[in-house]
């Protein structure tokens, strides 16, 4: 409750409880458990009502939407933390990845106009160049704004209220504390080498959350059922998984026209050897995090 923890709902506590640890309550006890913990935080807690458009998808598979979600299923399917997410060569690392790791790619992905997505476009392109489906070729991408995006915004949403609106209130309090100094690249060093890990942590665990609780079924034309569940058994629902297989040639061939190599950066193996060398242990949570920053801004001046 100390951590983004306070953002979630008692819903979410619920399903963390049975996933996490196998404890296994009655929902209602987990709410006034909540509430009874922090009831200032459950009081601000109010359902949203959106009005949303009709989004049709005949099974998992059938579009990939950037950054990373199954538009059937609405299945997180990776999300990574990086320095930077404008740079092509990042965003279709972990697309290509993906489709490496599966086999398969989808029959559409979709992003919205941004340059960084050029790679994955034409990745996607390429991959079905030679397929005879109407989604073949060029049409195998389609661009969209991204506040259009629903399947994406949806889970930025979620993700937004139950963990990094924190993440971002803990981050600016140490800015506007004077305790970190955004001009200072020491101090930057410091803090990516500090959190880094422990906010991947983070977004594996929301999307492990995120993609084993169950979604309500709405009358947008999207199911309802666990984001895992139905993209492995759209046949229990009707629908059929709409994957085409990629050959490992092609997969070859896009890593090595595309290979990222990241720069060797020399300030964060100096933090490991700074670490080595004093005894000093690496973070599993913020609170650990934010010591060793204090103690590495202190060694390096």
């Amino acid at each position: 409750m100390q951590g983004s923890g306070c953002l979630s709902g008692y819903r979410k506590m619920w399903h963390l409880l049975k996933i996490k640890y196998s404890i296994h309550v009655p929902r209602n006890m987990a709410a006034q458990i909540l509430h009874d913990l922090d009831p200032e935080a459950s009081s601000l807690r109010k359902k949203k009502k959106l009005k949303r458009r009709h989004c049709l998808s005949h099974g998992p598979n059938q579009c990939w939407h950037i950054d990373g979600v199954d538009g059937y299923s609405r299945k997180v399917l990776w999300v990574e933390l990086e320095r930077s997410n404008n740079l092509p060569e990042i965003t279709a690392r972990y697309y290509l990845e993906c489709v490496k790791e599966h086999g398969f790619c989808p029959l559409q992905t979709r992003t919205d106009c941004g340059t960084e997505n050029d790679i994955i476009a034409a990745m996607q392109c390429y991959f079905l160049s030679e397929d005879n489906t109407p989604h073949s070729g060029k049409s195998a991408h389609i661009y969209g704004t991204s506040t259009s995006n629903q399947r994406v915004e949806n889970w930025w949403s979620h993700y937004w209220m139950s963990s990094s609106s924190w993440w971002m209130k803990f981050l600016k309090d140490l800015v506007d504390s004077g305790q970190v100094d955004i001009s200072n690249e020491i101090h930057k060093e410091c803090l990516w080498f500090c959190f880094h890990g422990i906010l991947q942590q983070e977004l594996d665990k929301m999307r492990l959350y995120w993609n084993t609780h169950y979604i309500r079924p709405s009358r947008n034309d999207t199911v309802g059922g666990v984001p895992d569940v139905l993209s492995q058994l759209p046949e229990e629902l009707g629908a059929f998984d709409c994957s085409l297989p990629v050959s490992r040639d092609k997969i070859l061939e896009m890593e090595s026209k595309y290979a990222y190599e990241e720069e060797e950066n020399v300030f964060q193996q100096y933090c490991h050897y700074v670490i080595e060398e004093e005894g000093l242990q690496y973070p599993s949570n913020h609170e650990e995090a934010l010591c060793l920053f204090f103690q590495l801004i202190n060694i390096a001046d």
